[in-house]
């Protein structure tokens, strides 16, 4: 397990990755699922025609902003959630087949 390698792959979504982070979050504060997904959806559309990274929208977002703190935001787009389990997850795999 590289999980060095694991992370630099994470990074190459551009945090789009973290789209449902954003989307739990925002219906967490109580947005409706609909309207949360109107602004993860209409920020990672933007992001794709501008040719920007999703987080430096989501972060400069007026409308998520207004739910999301800065702080939670930077939350939502921590890597480590997605890399925390590996070592656990092999380890069941290879001691099945060992």
């Amino acid at each position: 397990v590289r999980p060095d390698r694991m992370r630099k792959n994470l990074e190459l979504t551009d945090g789009y990755i973290c789209s449902q982070k954003i989307l739990l979050g925002l219906i967490a504060k109580g947005v409706s699922r609909e309207e949360a997904y109107r602004l993860v959806q209409g920020a990672a559309f933007r992001g794709r025609e501008e040719e920007k990274d999703f987080r430096s929208l989501v972060e400069s977002d007026s409308d998520i902003g207004q739910h999301l703190s800065q702080e939670e935001i930077a939350e939502c787009f921590r890597l480590d959630g997605y890399l925390k389990n590996v070592g656990h997850i092999y380890e069941r795999v290879l001691g099945k087949h060992r």
